[in-house]
């Protein structure tokens, strides 16, 4: 369920999400200025409203080498329940901004902060009833990180 796409020039960000999501209609971007969506991420004031969504896009802070994770905070993402309610996640990752080990990872962070933040990495999956695989069991059904190069990077 998890896949990545490496943005360029050449190969942008929202083209990398419109070759891996081209039937997805209902997109929400924490992202607008790299991204555009189809739902406007500030409107929704209701969390449930985001169990509509095909695909959320939103940046990662950094990403874990050893166990794939991206650090995502709330002021990435609107709404806590976004990257957990959508079909689909894509988040984008500076390639600069990628940490060897958990250690390394940990250290970045600031529980002193306030607000939420959360590791990603990637559906979830069960295969307990029947032994039948389930991808997405908790939370989206798959995971697309696309890497950027700090000069390639969009505020936003």
């Amino acid at each position: 369920g998890g896949r990545f796409f490496v943005s360029s020039p050449e190969h942008s960000v929202s083209q990398a999400l419109a070759e891996a999501y081209p039937a997805e209609r209902v997109i929400c971007s924490a992202m607008p200025a790299l991204v555009q969506g189809t739902v406007d991420l500030h409107r929704i004031t209701d969390p449930h409203d985001l169990a509509s969504v095909d695909l959320f896009v939103c940046r990662g802070t950094f990403g874990v080498a050893e166990n794939a994770a991206i650090w995502v905070d709330e002021r990435q993402i609107g709404h806590r329940a976004a990257p957990f309610l959508a079909q689909h996640l894509a988040i984008v990752l500076n390639r600069q901004e990628i940490v060897p080990t958990m250690h390394e990872a940990y250290a970045r962070l600031s529980v002193a902060e306030p607000g939420f933040g959360v590791f990603i990495a990637g559906p979830s999956k069960t295969a307990d009833i029947e032994q039948a695989l389930v991808i997405g069991a908790h939370g989206p059904r798959s995971l697309t990180v696309v890497l950027m190069d700090e000069n390639d990077t969009v505020r936003t």
